[in-house]
């Protein structure tokens, strides 16, 4: 519905950026995306223009990430990327840009315009010694998410090493 990879896709390219970057010794960072209230929109205007946001912000997302940047559906209104070769601040820049777009964004749920905001959870390998398996990765990740859900919603949050 997207045109981003599935979880499955998603879950089978973080893999072998994993090891990659482990191979290599190279930084890997992980944003987890997701949209603020979006039950509301689904409960308000209908799922249809649930659909049609996820589609746009999917666009926002294509459009904020760069060509080697992997992006993919998460789940519901969950969204991640992977960007191979990229530091904690490159990846820390690229969420601000996607997370700025869409609160710039006017979004056209049902025909009606319609502000949302996003919140993201950023964590890299390689800046972390804390962070052993990619599914090490992914829980960092999600709970910088859960940190920025937490804090107020609209916002980033970088995982910091222990």
């Amino acid at each position: 519905m997207t045109g981003l990879h599935n979880f499955r896709a998603f879950q089978q390219r973080l893999k072998e950026e994993w090891n990659r970057a482990k191979r290599y010794e190279i930084p890997l960072s992980l944003i987890l995306f997701d949209l603020d209230r979006f039950k509301e929109v689904n409960d308000s205007r209908g799922h249809l223009a649930g659909d049609q946001v996820l589609k746009e912000f999917a666009m926002l997302v294509t459009g904020g990430a760069r060509a080697n940047d992997v992006a993919a559906r998460y789940g519901g209104e969950e969204f991640a990327i992977i960007l191979p070769h990229t530091d904690a601040e490159r990846a820390m820049r690229v969420a601000e840009r996607i997370r700025q777009a869409v609160s710039e964004f006017v979004f056209l749920a049902d025909s009606r315009p319609l502000h949302i905001t996003v919140s993201g959870g950023v964590a890299t390998y390689h800046a972390s010694p804390d962070l052993k398996s990619v599914d090490d990765l992914v829980g960092v990740a999600d709970k910088a998410l859960y940190r920025a859900k937490k804090s107020g919603r609209n916002r980033t949050i970088q995982h910091q090493p222990a």
